[in-house]
């Protein structure tokens, strides 16, 4: 579970100077290609180019909660290691930068669950009409990402 301080001074997007930011698009028309068997079809193609970075500014604005065993989740557990992450960032109160926790499906599902408990008051759920519900922990919006591996080795 990764926490990621998004701001200026602390983990920002970056792009290489005298060019653009962004996504950029060129059309290249239909052509005739070859499938994985040799058989020919038309084809639409579309050339993207996106030059972009990362900067963390200050290492201090993230933090990281590795070693979750997945297979064991016990969302309280959960909860009060995810805090004690939390409360290592430095100036967690600035206003200038905004917090997100990213997640693996697992962990948002036992965090999900958590909301069942009575005594819980670290995870809750915004509703908004017309839009998903966001879940949040202590306050900090929690993302699902598919890119945070649940089965990565262990890290010493």
């Amino acid at each position: 579970a990764w926490l990621v301080g998004w701001g200026e001074r602390a983990t920002c997007g970056i792009y290489p100077r005298n060019t653009y930011a962004g996504l950029k698009m060129r059309d290249l028309g239909e052509a005739d290609v070859l499938d994985a068997e040799g058989n020919p079809f038309r084809a639409v193609q579309t050339l993207f180019n996106w030059n972009v970075g990362l900067t963390v500014r200050d290492i201090r604005s993230n933090a990281v909660l590795r070693n979750i065993k997945t297979t064991e989740l016990d969302s309280s557990n959960l909860v009060e290691k995810m805090i004690i992450a939390k409360n290592r960032i430095r100036n967690l109160d600035l206003g200038s930068i905004k917090y997100v926790w990213y997640v693996p499906n697992c962990v948002y599902t036992a965090l999900e669950t958590h909301l069942i408990n009575s005594s819980n008051i670290h995870v809750t759920r915004q509703d908004f009409m017309g839009a998903m519900p966001t879940l949040y922990l202590a306050g900090i919006p929690v993302r699902k990402v598919d890119a945070i591996l649940e089965n990565e080795a262990r890290i010493g």
